[in-house]
């Protein structure tokens, strides 16, 4: 529960401190902070949202959004990407960052389902492709010799 939003599909981090990879004092943009205040009436179109949104900055019309969004199913293809972006950043903070995370099929499994969603915005679907390649070449087991083929832009 996140003020009265039931939040049963996890994959999310809530609490008053994620320290952002390289600063002690930063909160993960991914962090719901429950101490934060959340509006009566939302912003469903993001215009309140910034191009780089984090929970803690977003305004509380859009954190009524975001976690009206989390609540539901996730997959409402006329939802504004900055929500799907902001979710997105803890299930990457996961892959990447958490050491051997024993929910992390369930995780790539979530991040393909997104795409499919939300794949026609190119900038969640380079994104989303990137981490699922980052991904593979983390958890993999490499020869000693290994040569990588990138794209242009890539």
């Amino acid at each position: 529960m996140v003020g009265s939003h039931n939040i049963s599909g996890g994959m999310i981090y809530v609490g008053e401190h994620l320290p952002r990879q390289g600063s002690s004092i930063d909160a993960e943009n991914c962090l719901i902070d429950p101490r934060l205040s959340v509006a009566i009436h939302g912003d469903p179109l993001g215009q309140t949202m910034g191009y780089w949104p984090s929970y803690s900055s977003i305004s509380p019309t859009a954190r009524k959004s975001y976690l009206d969004w989390l609540a539901g199913s996730r997959s409402d293809p006329d939802a504004y990407i900055g929500y799907v972006f902001l979710y997105f950043y803890g299930l990457e903070r996961r892959l990447m960052l958490e050491e051997s995370p024993p929910d992390a099929d369930g995780i790539v499994a979530e991040v393909c389902r997104l795409l499919q969603v939300y794949g026609g915005n190119g900038s969640f679907k380079r994104y989303a492709g990137e981490l699922l390649s980052a991904y593979q070449l983390k958890s993999a087991q490499l020869p000693e010799k290994f040569d990588l083929e990138v794209e242009e832009n890539s």
